[in-house]
């Protein structure tokens, strides 16, 4: 139910024309199918981020509405991305993200609170009322070791 794509989405203005860094590459997306379906998981591998003192997971989301489709439902279509972290023996819900309307986003989550060994899920409902208006798409997932300030500060660098 997750699919890997490059370009725009099947079904035309309803989705990325895409992916977030090139336009050319592939990123992973949930098509609004035009009839109500279960919800679509996808999981990913396990992380250690143990040698990370400042863990952050970025990922670039595109959640947009075909405003055409407003007359069949448009955002109304209850789809959603649910962005969970297996942490400690239980899924957590980091966020949910609704309809956005301004292409692709980027989202910022601090990993310090979770366990040391983690695992993510993206989770789709994709309860659309029979339209066809509104894709779901991640690219660019990273986990990464935020810079302190301090390290920034005192970094070496070349005046131009």
């Amino acid at each position: 139910d997750w699919a890997a794509v490059s370009g725009g989405t099947p079904s035309g203005a309803t989705g990325p024309t895409g992916d977030h860094t090139s336009g050319s590459g592939q990123y992973l997306y949930v098509e609004d199918s035009g009839t109500d379906n279960d919800t679509v998981s996808m999981v990913s591998p396990i992380f250690n981020i143990t040698s990370l003192t400042s863990p952050y997971l970025s990922i670039w989301v595109h959640s947009d509405a075909n405003v055409a489709g407003a007359f069949y439902g448009g955002d109304t279509s209850f789809n959603d991305l649910k962005i969970e972290v297996f942490s400690g023996g239980a899924w957590v819900l980091m966020d949910s993200i609704g309809v956005l309307n301004t292409g692709w986003n980027e989202y910022l989550y601090d990993l310090g609170s979770y366990a040391n060994i983690l695992r993510f899920r993206f989770r789709v409902n994709n309860n659309n009322l029979g339209d066809f208006v509104h894709d779901i798409a991640i690219d660019d997932f990273m986990i990464f070791n935020l810079p302190a300030v301090e390290a920034i500060r005192n970094a070496p660098y070349v005046r131009m």
